[in-house]
């Protein structure tokens, strides 16, 4: 298998970006991964535009009151 791209995550790696490989011994995927460690530098779990789209998503959605009467009264009807 040709490793292309290496990022980190919180129990391993995510291998080209398709497959999360546990750090696990015994694992053939971790073993390529610890060689290819040793002349590459992996990415790390979130780049900077990932980290502000998460505190984007987490913002509280403004409703104007209307929107809100309008939800509700589907919710209602269901």
């Amino acid at each position: 298998m040709e490793i292309k791209s290496v990022k980190i995550q919180s129990n391993g790696w995510l291998l080209n970006g398709i497959m999360s490989v546990p750090n696990a011994s015994g694992n053939r995927e971790r073993e390529l991964i610890v060689e290819w460690l040793k002349t590459n530098t992996p990415e790390p779990e979130f780049t900077t535009d990932e980290l502000l789209q998460q505190i984007e998503d987490a913002k509280p959605k403004v409703v104007t009151p209307l929107q809100a009467r309008l939800a509700l009264s589907q919710l209602d009807s269901k």
